[in-house]
């Protein structure tokens, strides 16, 4: 389903344009729960429950960043990368389907 939707996206953006603005995370399209809710399941993956509160406080920071202020407050110690990899393939995988 994922997938489809993605499909979808990607062909509407394809013609004859010479420029697009894309920005569809919290403008086009509400998503923000699933967000919150990806960071929340790979930092429990770690035993590790965050108050998704810190990830409307970092809105708009890349994922690395916003992991690294979710280590500065939970004393844990995430690689940002690997983080950022596992949060958006499970966001990807099993939350796409949620976006509005």
């Amino acid at each position: 389903m994922a997938h489809d939707k993605l499909q979808v996206l990607t062909e509407k953006a394809t013609g004859p344009y010479r420029a697009m603005l894309y920005d569809c995370d919290g403008t086009l399209a509400d998503n923000m729960q699933a967000h919150k809710d990806t960071y929340a399941q790979v930092a429990l993956q770690q035993n590790i429950t965050i108050d998704t509160q810190i990830i409307d406080d970092f809105a708009g920071l890349p994922i690395p960043a916003v992991v690294e202020e979710i280590n500065k407050k939970y004393n844990a110690t995430f690689d940002p990368v690997q983080f950022e990899e596992l949060k958006s393939a499970l966001f990807y995988n099993h939350f796409i389907h949620t976006t509005q």
